[in-house]
């Protein structure tokens, strides 16, 4: 009978499989390391984890890369603009609020004078004779200078007036 990590192509012939393949007992031939697995010699193969990347032929997991979501460890998905893929990424998440993310794999917090609804590509900046702290997810976190009104704002579109 053939061993694993060995292919027999015929009963008296017991050929060593290569790193990358899988070879269980009585292969008679060699086949690769199927996609969602990986296989750190021939007669192992072992499942891919959750944020892994495993395609064929794999001799160890990946971690699913920066930019990417791995949904399953046989793919490895592009992360879409405005969306949030940091290394080892099960799925694609909106930019979170308070941040901005110019590429997928980085999220920035907003900077003063702005705000950042959930999904921001870049800052949003609070209307003119207002201003805001860092971080700040939305219009309501820009407040009108002194002596200006209204004082809160909370829609788009919100402006600020001098008090006169």
């Amino acid at each position: 009978s053939c061993l694993e990590g060995y292919a027999c192509p015929k009963p008296s012939v017991q050929i060593p499989c290569t790193l990358g393949s899988y070879c269980p007992v009585r292969s008679t031939n060699e086949a690769p390391c199927p996609a969602g697995s990986f296989c750190p010699s021939p007669d192992v193969s072992q499942i891919c984890s959750a944020g892994s990347y495993c395609p064929l032929g794999s001799v160890a997991e990946q971690q699913c890369k920066e930019r990417y979501y791995c949904r399953t460890p046989q793919s490895e998905v592009e992360c879409q603009p405005g969306r949030y893929c940091p290394a080892g990424s099960v799925v694609e998440s909106l930019c979170p609020k308070g941040f901005f993310c110019q590429t997928t794999d980085n999220s920035t917090a907003c900077p003063a004078g702005s705000y950042c609804p959930e999904g921001s590509q870049i800052p949003r900046p609070c209307p003119s004779r207002s201003n805001s702290n860092p971080g700040q997810e939305d219009i309501s976190g820009c407040k009108c200078e002194e002596g200006d009104s209204p004082r809160e704002l909370t829609e788009e579109g919100d402006s600020c007036d001098r008090d006169d």
